[in-house]
């Protein structure tokens, strides 16, 4: 019926919000500063010894990049199968009548 129109009240959890920006700035600052730290700890003076090979040549590659490429794509994924999911239980939302 086109004259009926549904109120969902919803109030905004400041709890849910702090504890998701919470998450959101630790888990950006962590996967910013992983590689800056490892950075970090490059030995310059022996890469400079050694003509700059070990800078270049990629020995002084962070082991755990791929881990965290890895990780960065599977909470991409799920993210979007969870965005999907949500779009499509508002559509049923919308396409479901009130009354039984």
């Amino acid at each position: 019926m086109p004259g009926i129109t549904i109120d969902y009240p919803g109030q905004l959890d400041w709890r849910v919000l702090l504890l998701s920006v919470a998450i959101c700035i630790g888990s950006t600052m962590f996967f910013a500063l992983m590689p800056a730290i490892q950075a970090s700890h490059v030995d310059l003076s022996g890469a400079l010894k050694s003509e700059g090979a070990g800078v270049v040549g990629g020995s002084g590659r962070s082991d755990c990049a791929p881990a965290l490429v890895l990780v960065q794509v599977s909470l991409s994924f799920v993210l979007l199968a969870g965005t999907g999911l949500l779009l499509q239980s508002l559509q049923r939302m919308q396409n479901t009548s009130p009354v039984s």
